[in-house]
């Protein structure tokens, strides 16, 4: 899917997509939010993958840890990044993960 399918613009303008625009800065290179299943909720804009169930970056936010990978030129931004992911908590039960990249050009400035 391109950038500008409604499926894709769909997660970039509703709620949390909104929200995640508000967050936008030089430093934060991209955000998504995922559902319990590891499918995209919400996105900043389009990522590489569409399903990251089975990935350290949503099984561990799953788990109740926090995720870093390690530095790396991202796929879908093309930035050289560092994602870290956390849980989306409803209570006590994780419901989904949030993964953020922090622009390492931008973090050494």
């Amino acid at each position: 899917l391109t950038k500008l399918d409604p499926s894709v613009r769909s997660l970039s303008t509703n709620d949390a997509g909104k929200f995640l625009r508000t967050k936008k800065d030089e430093i934060l290179s991209e955000a998504f939010l995922n559902s319990a299943d590891g499918t995209k909720a919400a996105l900043l804009a389009k990522t590489s993958k569409w399903n990251h169930k089975g990935q350290p970056k949503h099984d561990q936010p799953m788990a109740g840890k926090v995720w870093q990978g390690e530095p790396e030129v991202d796929e879908s931004t093309g930035i050289k990044q560092l994602q870290v992911s956390v849980p989306v908590m409803d209570g006590d039960k994780a419901v989904g993960s949030l993964v953020i990249g922090l622009s390492l050009t931008k973090l050494e400035q």
